[in-house]
């Protein structure tokens, strides 16, 4: 029996150093204390392990991190249903490693967000509990994999359906979570936020984070309405963010799906050109949903196809300039720090 994820593409997601290389920068801040509220570790063709974040971290003030599944190291020969716990396990080595006396590092992995099917509904919370008791001083919740969009040319999430969210399955095994002291991470785009909001205000005791943004495309038929489209996303995002519960990841525009293109470039973009392009999307964030709601996340090593470490956290000191230390500092780490509790 073979458990690896079905949607878990084999080939290696193209990390090229030498391109990355062409364009180098020395940290803007590098006093600036951050929590990297959203990274992942995996060993597949092309590994990104913990020497790895820490050599991309190494010229930063990075006191922690987050750490997110991406379907790795699932456990073989058990049913589909328990095979996550393999991830999790991973995961909560690879942050013991970082927290051991021979490696020295800051926190990375700090806190774990792992992988449990809700829509299995009520029989999903003893597998909450296993992963509890697998990472107890890690473990903070799950993340489902529900982004979709009915274009051909966006990739979607490992169900392929729409409305998972609104299903009579995930919504019981999500009442779990708040129970258990677990959070949930949304990983949908930009169409789907109306649906996130009914699953917030349906239970406003769990706390939700919605990574990247919350989701805007700029590919397959968004790729020549850019405009409506971040029309329709600031209104989405806008009506977000009047749920208390709900907290933005800013981050992860340097993914297949985004508009900017930055790998197909001769040279990856500066944090000048990075943040030029995400300023419109980070001051919307920021009204909206205000600093203490609103964490900074790397997205590594996804958005490392894109720019290096350095440039990304640079283009946000850029994208932030404006803001007082205070808003700075909350974006920065302080969110992240109360949100997951580190």
């Amino acid at each position: 029996m073979n458990n690896e994820p079905k949607w878990m593409h084999p080939e290696p997601i193209g990390v090229r150093p030498d391109w990355l290389a062409k364009t180098q920068e020395e940290p803007l801040k590098p006093n600036q204390l951050i929590v990297d509220a959203h990274h992942h570790f995996w060993h597949r063709r092309d590994c990104y392990m913990i020497d790895e974040f820490a050599n991309d971290a190494k010229k930063l003030a990075v006191q922690a991190s987050v750490v997110v599944q991406a379907g790795q190291m699932y456990r073989d020969g058990v049913s589909e249903e328990i095979a996550p716990l393999g991830e999790t396990e991973f995961l909560n080595g690879q942050a013991a490693m970082a927290a051991s006396i021979r490696y020295d590092m800051p926190a990375f992995g700090a806190a774990i967000i792992g992988y449990a099917d809700l829509t299995l509904g009520d029989i999903v919370a003893p597998l909450l509990e296993a992963h509890l008791s697998r990472a107890p001083d890690r473990f903070r919740g799950v993340r489902n994999l529900n982004q979709w969009d009915p274009s051909p040319d966006i990739i979607n999430g490992p169900s392929n359906k729409p409305k998972i969210m609104q299903s009579t399955g995930f919504r019981k095994g999500f009442s779990h979570l708040a129970r258990l002291g677990l959070l949930y991470e949304a990983w949908i785009y930009f169409p789907q936020l109306p649906e996130l909001c009914a699953l917030a205000d349906a239970f406003p005791n769990t706390t939700i984070v919605a990574d990247h943004f919350g989701g805007p495309l700029g590919v397959g038929p968004y790729a020549h309405t850019q405009n409506e489209m971040f029309n329709t996303w600031k209104m989405n995002i806008t009506e977000l963010s009047k749920r208390p519960n709900v907290y933005l990841k800013l981050g992860g525009l340097g993914m297949p799906n985004s508009r900017f293109g930055y790998p197909d470039r001769a040279a990856p973009p500066s944090s000048k050109d990075v943040a030029k392009d995400w300023q419109p999307f980070f001051d919307v964030a920021m009204n909206t949903f205000g600093p203490s709601r609103c964490m900074a996340e790397s997205n590594f090593p996804v958005d490392k196809l894109s720019m290096s470490y350095t440039v990304l956290w640079n283009a946000f000191i850029r994208m932030s300039k404006s803001y007082s230390t205070d808003e700075q500092d909350a974006v920065f780490r302080e969110t992240a720090t109360i949100v997951y509790g580190l």
